[in-house]
């Protein structure tokens, strides 16, 4: 496996991703021309990250691969910065490399008293004059007030000449009788404090003509010229300084845009062959677009940018593997990696970038976009809305009028731009307010039995089941045992919070979602029939009689081959014995006396599958039998009224006792019965012969007084009842008969 990318370098040329070994080449070629006993400092300019010490470490690869030269390394950084330091290990390395043997003694003494002379100060007011090369030459001169005392070695040096004549000798015999060139690099200068960076330029100036070495600096020369120009007299260039040092300048060749993209897409490639990530055709091509077109490389400009957003994509996409899209992840960490700001904004603005079906937004009623466009123009720029438009459709839509991908292919495809997957791009998993797809995978793929489907089931909750249940019906095709698992959903559902679940008041139920990932699930089952037979006959034995009009409703009424729900669940062959099966278990309840009377639920509609598959009279016995008093009456009826709520309101209302419901009430039982239950009771006796008028309307949206008492949960209060039984009698009274009889 491979690891992280550090900002280490590479070593060998079978690592290089950036074209750096021909420009290796180019450089020991133009090393062999120069003369062995002569001596020169090379500059190698690169800016910080565009991998100037990968470029030395080839260099020296190609070096150590001819016997013409002998190659050291030395890091300024990691040796402090400190010139004696630098210094001595220069003649030690080069000498151990030439003449196979140490000075380590010698040195090593030395250095332990220079270590001691180093702490030593000078006075601030004088001047010296040294002859750093034991030459008989006073070229170098140095300003006590201007360099850092940590340099004051440099003034004493004259003093151990003997010791640096004595290495330098010994180096320079070892030198000529190998015949070879020697190559220095000392690398990471431009990574030493200024005053550092001071020290070692200056020493390079002491030793620049010991016989037979060639130096090479890489660096960042804008940053080493502002370091040297402040340790300079006013008015003298840091630049001029350097180039009086440096013979011979070589700027790192820039990396094309080309080799960058390559190197990008050859570490992201590997990357996906580690953790086997496979994409699809049009994934590849949706990220060259973005990749590209959308210029989201202008990102990556210099090898260590690359190695960022490596590692990070390296920690990222496992985790979130499965759980998001991997295009979309990919772009969004390289903006969050070099774009912070970009990306804070993006991560911020989901009500305003993605379409809302599942929850209300501030844009509900922002039907052309007006508002949205307008607040989107304020947080993004022109280029930034590029790129935008491409990571949410949505948002290209409503600019283009056009769209290539809808709600639910953003949501199977797991995409940034989706309601569902948004957050997930910028969090870890919460699976209290959500699913991992990766488990969901696993339920459906370890479903061969029901006791495994219900263990597996057991992370679906009523926070997450919405999105669970959607991920289901995109890959029900792995379920193994269908039927076992539609009763398994069904199992799950059962329970108040989630048979009355939605996520707003427009939504539809999440027991409605349970019923159409059963169609999805048994879509392509053979036996059908025997199935949704099956499941009637699942809840009946549960006692989960609430449960079964709905699984009647969703069969019939998507078995009607005019109805817009794809195929049709059963033929019309098939229908008509799902019927019988169905008021076979009707009359089971009804025997059991388990059929609703006085529910404040929505159940009650099972009547009306009675009253369509079997006799009227069953009903009304069953009714008589049951319904005794007047309030019990009024209650029976309640049932069937229907529900409504304001856009955004969680309180529900109940609407009016009208012609229609006492109209379905006639089918299931003869009117008279309830009314004379109803006008022998005193409390309603006098409501005989009440006009339209005078009554309260449950459905005036202005009375209050009206509106609390048609409130959800106050069906049964004395309020409630006498509104019913007033419309009940005025129905009764003034309905003709013509109107009477029909609705039998």
């Amino acid at each position: 496996m491979d690891s992280y990318y550090s900002n280490k370098p590479i070593n060998h040329t079978e690592d290089d991703l950036y074209n750096r070994a021909s420009f290796a080449k180019d450089v020991v070629q133009m090393l062999s021309s120069l003369k062995n006993n002569e001596n020169y400092i090379v500059g190698i300019y690169a800016k910080w990250g565009f991998g100037k010490t990968s470029a030395i470490n080839l260099i020296s690869e190609e070096l150590n691969s001819s016997k013409e030269f002998i190659s050291v390394n030395i890091d300024a950084w990691s040796l402090g910065g400190q010139s004696e330091k630098v210094l001595w290990q220069i003649l030690k390395e080069v000498y151990e490399k030439l003449a196979g043997k140490t000075i380590e003694k010698k040195i090593g003494k030395f250095g332990k008293w220079l270590r001691n002379l180093s702490a030593a100060k000078l006075p601030f007011d004088i001047d010296h004059e040294l002859d750093m090369n034991h030459g008989g030459r006073k070229e170098t001169k140095i300003s006590s007030g201007r360099i850092l005392n940590s340099m004051s070695f440099i003034g004493n040096l004259m003093e151990s000449s003997n010791n640096i004549a004595a290495a330098k000798d010994k180096m320079d015999k070892a030198i000529q009788a190998s015949n070879k060139k020697a190559i220095v690099f000392i690398d990471n200068i431009d990574r030493l404090d200024k005053s550092q960076i001071v020290e070692v330029f200056r020493l390079l100036i002491t030793i620049a003509d010991y016989a037979g070495i060639t130096y090479i600096l890489p660096f960042d020369k804008n940053f080493v010229c502002s370091a040297i120009e402040e340790s300079l007299p006013s008015n003298q260039s840091g630049s001029e300084y350097v180039e009086k040092i440096i013979q011979i300048p070589i700027h790192l060749p820039m990396l094309s845009r080309t080799t960058l993209d390559k190197a990008f897409t050859t570490l992201l490639t590997r990357l996906f062959e580690e953790h086997s990530i496979k994409i699809s055709k049009e994934e590849v091509g949706r990220f060259q677009s973005l990749y590209y077109y959308y210029e989201i490389n202008k990102y990556l400009q210099s090898p260590r940018n690359i190695n960022q957003i490596i590692n990070a994509l390296r920690f990222t996409l496992p985790m979130k593997l499965g759980e998001v899209n991997a295009v979309d992840l990919i772009i969004l960490e390289i903006i969050r990696v070099f774009d912070e700001p970009f990306y804070k904004r993006i991560r911020d603005s989901k009500n305003m970038l993605v379409q809302n079906k599942n929850s209300l937004s501030s844009y509900t009623l922002d039907d052309e976009h007006k508002e949205r466009k307008t607040d989107i123009e304020k947080v993004f720029d022109t280029n930034n809305l590029k790129v935008i438009k491409q990571l949410f459709p949505f948002v290209g839509e409503i600019y283009n009028s056009a769209g290539v991908e809808n709600y639910d292919s953003l949501r199977r495809a797991q995409r940034l731009g989706s309601e569902y997957y948004f957050d997930r791009f910028f969090g870890s998993l919460d699976e209290i307010n959500d699913v991992s797809d990766q488990k969901i995978l696993q339920l459906l793929n370890d479903s061969a039995d029901k006791q495994a489907i219900d263990k597996n089931m057991a992370n679906i909750n009523s926070q997450n089941i919405d999105i669970a249940l959607r991920i289901i019906s995109d890959r029900c095709n792995l379920i193994k045992n269908k039927l076992a698992f539609c009763e398994s959903l069904l199992d799950l559902v059962n329970n108040e919070k989630l048979m009355r679940s939605r996520s707003a008041s427009l939504m539809i139920s999440t027991f409605d979602l349970v019923l159409f990932t059963i169609d999805a699930i048994l879509e392509k089952s053979s036996g059908r029939l025997g199935d949704y037979s099956t499941l009637l006959k699942y809840n009946f034995a549960k006692d989960r009689i609430y449960m079964i009009p709905y699984l009647i409703r969703q069969v019939v009424l998507y078995s009607n081959p005019n109805n817009a729900h794809k195929a049709a669940i059963l033929g019309q062959e098939d229908l008509e014995q799902y019927k019988t099966t169905a008021l076979d278990i009707i009359r089971k309840i009804a025997k059991s006396d388990k059929m609703p009377l006085n529910t404040t639920e929505d159940y009650a509609f099972l009547y009306s599958y009675w009253a369509n598959f079997g006799e009227k009279y069953e009903i009304s016995n069953y009714v008589k039998k049951h319904v005794k008093t007047a309030d019990m009456a009024i209650d029976f009826m309640s049932q069937f009224l229907s529900k409504w709520s304001a856009m955004g309101d969680s309180v529900y209302h109940r609407s009016d006792f009208d012609k229609e419901t006492y109209q379905k009430v006639c089918r299931y039982i003869e009117p008279d019965y309830f009314y004379t239950l109803i006008i022998k009771d005193k409390k309603y006796s006098q409501y005989r012969g009440i006009a339209k008028d005078t009554i309260i309307s449950f459905e005036d949206h202005w009375n209050e007084d009206a509106k609390a008492i048609a409130e959800v949960g106050n069906e049964h209060s004395d309020e409630f009842r006498k509104v019913v039984a007033q419309r009940f009698i005025y129905m009764f009274e003034n309905l003709d008969e013509e109107s009477q009889t029909a609705s039998k």
